[in-house]
């Protein structure tokens, strides 16, 4: 007895993500679109992070490489709310825990600006002496490169370790991880830290950043939307300023360029617990390839 099985059409869309104006660098993001995806068993196929939509129910889930799925992923719901877009309109959509967020998006001129309204946690690093060996060790850098007073943890949607470097030169001179199990369980021995996020100031407004993710199946990130929130979010409570640029992926050849604006706190920022921050995400994208896929 034969079974008909009908086929199932997949949107897929190679896009990247906090391009420089000229449309260089950015974040690869693949973006999937259609009805009853298997998001895990997609991602699976991409080097970077991937968005799966669900076109009717406008929701987004995001996938690592290893078709592990994460809790939300900036750079990938930029990048899928552009795709979502018509011109220059409003997207709403939900990610997989049922979370609201609005991107306001300009298709003419590939800009997407993602407002966000997310609860604010930061710490100090308790366990400094492995965080030093880590930057020694691993990253290359002397523990004189590095300001110590600014190690800590901070949080919008996923936890990154911040560590400040005293030069963009001794920035740039860091090392990316070389062995990635080794480095995954050193950041879960850091209160389980999704990351290491490396800044540089360059004048009030703007930081040359570097990212070295926990687990994501490569040793360096061109972009980081979250983790630069997270960052300015920091900064901002010691110095408001509304408004940050963050450069990154440099050193990758891919340089890039993060905005984060209008940084407004809900309370008092000096809060320890329940501090609330609200923000808009500001990125440039660029769309390299879109095809469409027949699958069973």
């Amino acid at each position: 007895m034969s079974t008909n099985k009908t086929a199932r059409l997949i949107h897929k869309i190679s896009a990247r993500v906090f391009c420089q104006w000229k449309g260089t660098g950015g974040n690869p993001v693949t973006v999937f679109m259609g009805e009853n995806l298997v998001g895990s068993e997609l991602a699976k196929t991409c080097t970077w992070e991937s968005v799966v939509i669900d076109s009717l129910q406008k929701r987004m889930a995001f996938y690592m490489p290893t078709g592990e799925e994460v809790s939300f992923c900036a750079h990938a719901a930029m990048g899928g709310a552009f795709c979502m877009a018509e011109q220059t309109s409003m997207v709403r959509f939900q990610d997989s825990r049922a979370n609201t967020y609005q991107a306001q998006v300009d298709v003419p001129d590939q800009i997407v600006s993602l407002h966000m309204r997310a609860p604010f946690y930061q710490q100090k690093v308790i366990n400094s002496p492995l965080l030093f060996r880590l930057i020694r060790d691993t990253l290359g850098l002397q523990s004189s490169d590095v300001q110590s007073s600014s190690f800590c943890h901070a949080s919008i949607a996923r936890l990154k370790t911040l560590i400040r470097v005293h030069s963009v030169e001794a920035l740039h001179q860091a090392k990316a991880p070389l062995n990635p199990e080794h480095f995954k369980s050193c950041c879960d021995a850091l209160d389980y830290s999704t990351g290491l996020y490396l800044y540089a100031k360059v004048n009030d407004e703007e930081y040359e950043c570097r990212q070295f993710p926990r687990a994501s199946g490569y040793p360096e990130d061109p972009a980081t939307g979250i983790a630069a929130a997270a960052l300015a979010a920091s900064l901002d409570i010691v110095t408001p300023r509304r408004r940050y640029k963050f450069h990154q992926g440099t050193v990758m050849g891919k340089a890039s360029l993060i905005m984060v604006d209008d940084m407004e706190w809900i309370g008092d920022a000096n809060e320890e617990t329940d501090r609330l921050v609200t923000f808009n995400l500001v990125g440039h994208v660029q769309i390299d390839e879109r095809e469409t896929i027949d699958t069973l």
